[in-house]
């Protein structure tokens, strides 16, 4: 029976077969996906796919779930013939198991420390990691999950941007049926791991150090509340002012957008400075609710004529500042408890989906080397 005589299938056998003979395939190299020799042998996908599969049957393949076929690692000698071929000794090449991280960006303390954190805990477990930056676009975040996907990911750690009413990015991992865990953000009602700080603690935390010091008028920066993290910190703030008989008044609540905050340096010491002018007399301490946003605010009140006392100000995660206290995240907890959560997705897809809350701390300048820690 002459080449063309066979099925259409067997032709695609043979030629993936004399490529291995050749050497241009080797064992561990992947072989084209159904897709791409459907279109290189102008057949259907049920072709291709039979074919794939007829080669897996006879041990020349390797078929992984979610990543593609692979050659096996077996003698070339023995890929012309009808029956399975058997095994050589030497050890196939290992191919290598992927996790994807996609966070907005590497640029703070915080983040390095948890990127640090997750690479060590996901090469301990025999995975290498993935990185890809959001840099605050939901389009981009997305992207970089498609990406995570196609390359062969087995699950996904994801620390999302989108807004609480933003799901595309949840809904685009279970359609790609790629497992993930939420780092420092959590949905409500849908059913997604995640790892978080203790943001309303940490926040209640700010609000009752500085009222012990006998602070009632309390300034309050902050960013949008736009997700999670910002709206428990808000309520941790608020709940703690009321417990404690201490109204918090509007006109001291400062809301400044994430573009604004993390654009030009003098641009947004332009936009606070005039808050901070008008009312500057009438507040005796403030609490931050991002780091970025106290570097800003400590600059503009550098420039004006009543400074405000680093001691009577608190912010989430050091700033690096003398004087100023700082509610400290555990990013060592949060990215070994994200990592071994998605281990246990990847490994039991049907495992309950679990929200883990990691506890802050407040440090004050004489319990810690504040420039150091």
């Amino acid at each position: 029976m002459t080449m063309s005589e066979l099925p259409l299938y067997k032709q695609i056998q043979l030629a993936i077969k004399e490529q291995i003979r050749q050497g241009r395939l080797r064992p561990g190299d992947r072989i084209p996906s159904e897709k791409e020799l459907a279109e290189q042998f102008h057949v259907s996908l049920i072709t291709s796919k039979n074919a794939l599969a007829g080669l897996a049957d006879e041990g020349i393949a390797v078929r992984v779930r979610g990543k593609g076929t692979f050659v096996a690692g077996l003698s070339p000698v023995d890929l012309t013939a009808d029956k399975p071929a058997a095994p050589v000794a030497a050890p196939r090449r290992r191919l290598p198991d992927l996790i994807g991280l996609v966070v907005p960006s590497v640029r703070t303390g915080v983040e390095l420390r948890l990127l640090d954190i997750i690479e060590s805990a996901i090469y301990a477990r025999g995975y290498s990691l993935m990185l890809r930056l959001s840099r605050g676009s939901p389009d981009r975040e997305r992207q970089a999950i498609r990406h995570m996907h196609e390359n062969g990911a087995s699950g996904l750690l994801l620390f999302p941007i989108g807004a609480s009413h933003d799901m595309r990015s949840l809904r685009l991992s279970d359609k790609l049926r790629l497992p993930f865990v939420l780092i420092d953000r959590h949905y409500s009602g849908v059913p997604a791991s995640s790892v978080v700080s203790d943001n309303y603690n940490g926040a209640a935390a700010a609000a009752r150090e500085l009222l012990l010091r006998g602070h009632g008028r309390i300034a309050l920066l902050t960013p949008p509340d736009e997700h999670s993290v910002i709206a428990e910190r808000l309520a941790g703030f608020a709940e703690t002012l009321h417990r404690h008989g201490v109204g918090h008044d509007p006109e001291l609540l400062h809301v400044m957008p994430y573009a604004v905050i993390h654009g030009p340096r003098e641009e947004s010491i332009r936009q606070l400075l005039p808050w901070l002018r008008q009312h500057r007399g009438t507040f005796t301490a403030m609490v931050v609710l991002d780091r970025e946003l106290a570097l800003i605010a400590r600059d503009v009140l550098d420039r004006l004529a009543a400074p405000l006392p680093p001691a009577d100000m608190v912010t989430f995660d050091n700033p690096g500042l003398p004087g100023i206290s700082y509610i400290r995240q555990n990013e060592t907890a949060i990215g070994e408890r994200a990592v071994h959560l998605l281990m246990t997705l990847i490994q039991r897809p049907d495992a309950a989906r679990q929200r883990m809350i990691v506890p802050t701390e407040l440090v004050v300048p004489q319990d810690a080397d504040v420039i150091g820690s």
